[in-house]
């Protein structure tokens, strides 16, 4: 099996760095717990601060997620970074799954803007957005959420942590 995991707020912290960069820059204080849809992630006033260089270059980690992407290297997955990017910020992005997971060869990192695109009955995807779940599912995917406020109505498989993934693959590899 193949898993596709997303990198923004799903293997990285991106919301420790976005949140507070749109108090600093708009004023608009919003914590975690605010962003309950997609779409107010989206607003075209908050996505222009991406676009600061080196943004996603320093971005924290999410607990346990080496640790588990190594794990399931070693039970035989063939593990993908899947992010969307755009020209302004794939080296950042690249970079970054290059510090922090040397395991993963740097062709297995994907730009794309479609994910859908990549599905495949033997394929799994984690990922935050539901826009990409509902897409990769349609597409005979096997979809799982990384919980955030953002996604809670999802209703299919849903990973909490990163600790979780074993049982998540284990539960797949039963099914096939």
């Amino acid at each position: 099996m193949k898993v596709f995991v997303d990198l923004d707020s799903t293997l990285n912290r991106l919301q420790d760095k976005w949140l507070p960069a749109i108090y600093h820059h708009l004023g608009e204080m919003i914590t975690i717990d605010q962003v309950t849809t997609w779409d107010r992630l989206k607003a075209a006033s908050y996505h222009t601060l991406l676009q600061e260089p080196g943004f996603f270059r320093d971005l924290g980690i999410e607990s346990g997620a080496q640790q588990a992407l190594q794990m399931a290297i070693a039970d035989g997955y063939q593990v993908f970074i899947l992010s969307a990017t755009e020209k302004w910020d794939y080296a950042d992005k690249r970079d970054w799954v290059e510090e922090l997971f040397p395991f993963i060869p740097r062709r297995n990192f994907i730009g794309a803007a479609c994910k859908g695109e990549l599905a495949g009955p033997t394929r799994l995807l984690i990922d935050d957005g539901p826009h990409n779940l509902e897409a990769w599912e349609r597409a005979g995917g096997i979809a799982v959420a990384y919980s955030q406020p953002w996604n809670q109505s999802w209703k299919g498989l849903r990973m909490n942590s990163w600790f979780e993934l074993a049982h998540i693959l284990g539960r797949q590899a039963n099914a096939s």
